[in-house]
């Protein structure tokens, strides 16, 4: 299907594109060719990467060429925008905005993460199950995924998510679509306004440069 999800916020948009075409459906909406594949040879990497290719293509209605950093973080060749992408099974999100820095994270429900909870949530964190007890997988995955959308936004490197990157105790209602959340990695110790979205199968996480520094 073509673009399952678009959010306009000003000069920043979201867009989540479900992969159910082939790769060479995708590379043809993407209006590239097949060489942008050679990177690797694993065909679901090879989906995921034209998949994004496709989405960004359609959220801008240009092709617009994709580099990365040493550490990982994608950027446009063009500088236009700044770019974060992210992919699960079936699924690829981008963010892009004119001027503000952009991480997001898009996560598969799986029960995986209520088994190492521990991994990436301190015992105090943890009591988000006791906030939300009826959606403990939900509150879990929002964590984790907050919390990867809180690295790519940071760059830095050596990240610890249990020492470094903390999670305000939040609830899921309807109204509520957003959580708090503090770094402690670098001496600014600065804390990230993180939006999230609950979908039947995915949770979308991400953060546009809601950045400030507490002082204590």
């Amino acid at each position: 299907m073509p673009l399952f999800y678009f959010k306009n916020l000003g000069d920043t948009r979201i867009g989540i594109w479900k992969t159910d075409e082939s790769v060479e459906e995708l590379l043809q909406i993407a209006h590239i060719g097949k060489e942008i594949l050679n990177v690797s040879s694993n065909p679901k990497r090879q989906t995921e990467i034209a998949a994004v290719r496709a989405l960004l293509y359609m959220m801008c209605n240009e092709l617009k060429e994709i580099s990365y950093k040493e550490n990982g973080k994608p950027y446009l060749k063009d500088e236009s925008m700044n770019i974060s992408i992210s992919h699960t099974k079936g699924y690829v999100a981008v963010i892009l905005s004119n001027t503000s820095s952009v991480g997001i994270d898009i996560e598969k429900f799986s029960d995986t993460v209520i088994r190492v909870k521990d991994k990436f949530l301190t015992l105090e964190e943890q009591k988000v199950i006791e906030y939300n007890p009826e959606k403990i997988k939900e509150a879990l995955i929002i964590c984790w995924s907050a919390k990867e959308t809180m690295f790519k936004i940071m760059e830095e490197e050596e990240v610890d998510f249990c020492d470094h990157l903390r999670i305000y105790p939040f609830y899921i209602k309807n109204n509520i679509d957003k959580i708090f959340t503090r770094e402690f990695k670098t001496i600014q110790n600065k804390e990230f306004k993180i939006h999230f979205l609950i979908e039947n199968d995915f949770v979308l996480t991400y953060c546009i440069n809601n950045i400030h520094i507490l002082t204590l």
